[in-house]
């Protein structure tokens, strides 16, 4: 019975939503010309403001990361990978290289670097300044009027650079880089108002995001190639001065050995013999820690990278124009729809009051 009673009233408010769908229909056919002329009105503005804005260049790079378990050892490091010792890039490298691309840190290092295209050479981070018209938009702030970077260094910048740093990531990083990775083939795109400035950042950016990806992935392994170098280097030198000792200690004799004398002799020997055996096996183990490292650093391989001049990017109009319209559309509509739905529950209330 219950049940019964549930179906009318849901029956019921599907009606009631048809019928303000057909009231609000209505509404908008009694002023669909204004409709009509506010929706080409925006999309032509867009279309327009689009058609007269600034060129812009794009600067394309296309780029792969060399995974090691595609190597001849493909399945040697497996097995060492089951067993704790590395084997190979892990999975998502191209995802962590994108973040790593995107981050600030490296934003920064390539921004710091200097602008070789341009014939002044200035920091590439002041030359977006300079492209973009920013001291124009510094007006309000002393600090900024002429402001500009002079040195190259990341981990100096002050509060005001880094506070600048920052806020140049989110444009950047929001409106003119974009990275795709399409089978393991990543493809950066840099747009910007310079063929110059596109080039050089698209360029900068992959080298720093590259040193930094290669050294994250071989900290450890450069670490145990180091702490054996030293380890072998000391056992050189400790080899060395046995040897010395010995060479002296034969020249002091003059043959007139006594049985202390072949004690020390015996002494000398056993120990130069020991250190050779270590240094042999430490010597072994440096160049199979050599190997790994090699083997486990990550290679970024360049596919194409932007050649100047860059050509101009489409400027996109005849999508902004239609862009434009939708969301012109979209307004006037809402606002008639909202003024009507107002005007009813104003209707409603006198007529209640009454």
């Amino acid at each position: 019975m219950e049940s019964n009673q549930q179906k009318p009233a849901k029956e019921i408010a599907i009606l009631d939503i048809i019928e303000k769908l057909e009231e609000f229909f209505r509404v908008l056919m009694d002023h669909k010309k204004v409709v009509i002329i506010f929706s080409c009105a925006v999309g032509l503005s867009f279309g327009l403001m689009k058609f007269f804005s600034d060129p812009e260049y794009v600067a394309k790079t296309t780029l792969t990361l060399e995974d090691t378990k595609s190597s001849p050892f493909s399945s040697i490091t497996g097995f060492a990978g089951m067993l704790g010792f590395g084997g190979g890039l892990l999975a998502g490298g191209e995802e962590k290289f994108i973040e790593t691309l995107k981050s600030r840190n490296i934003l920064a290092r390539a921004l710091l670097e200097p602008a070789d295209l341009v014939e002044s050479k200035p920091l590439l981070v002041n030359y977006y300044i300079e492209i973009y018209d920013l001291w124009d938009n510094w007006d309000d702030d002393p600090r900024l009027a002429e402001f500009t970077f002079t040195h190259n260094k990341p981990e100096e910048l002050s509060f005001l650079e880094d506070s600048l740093m920052n806020k140049f990531h989110q444009q950047i990083m929001n409106n003119m880089v974009t990275v795709q990775n399409a089978a393991g083939v990543l493809t950066l795109n840099v747009n910007t108002r310079s063929e110059l400035l596109s080039k050089q950042l698209s360029e900068e950016l992959i080298e720093a995001a590259s040193n930094f990806y290669v050294n994250n992935n071989t900290t450890k392994e450069k670490s145990t190639v180091a702490v054996i170098q030293d380890r072998a280097d000391s056992i050189k030198i400790a080899l060395k001065l046995t040897e010395d000792r010995l060479a002296k200690w034969m020249d002091s004799s003059k043959r007139l050995i006594k049985a202390e004398g072949y004690l020390e002799e015996f002494r000398l020997k056993r120990e130069l013999e020991l250190l050779n055996i270590l240094y042999g096996e430490v010597t072994k183990n440096l160049e199979l820690a050599k190997f790994n490292l090699l083997h486990e650093t990550p290679v970024v391989q360049i596919i194409d990278k932007p050649v100047l001049p860059i050509e101009k990017a489409r400027k996109g109009t005849i999508v902004s124009t239609i862009l434009g319209g939708i969301i012109g559309g979209f307004l006037i509509c809402m606002f008639y729809i909202v003024r009507h739905i107002y005007i009813s529950a104003r209707a409603e209330r006198k007529v209640a009051a009454a």
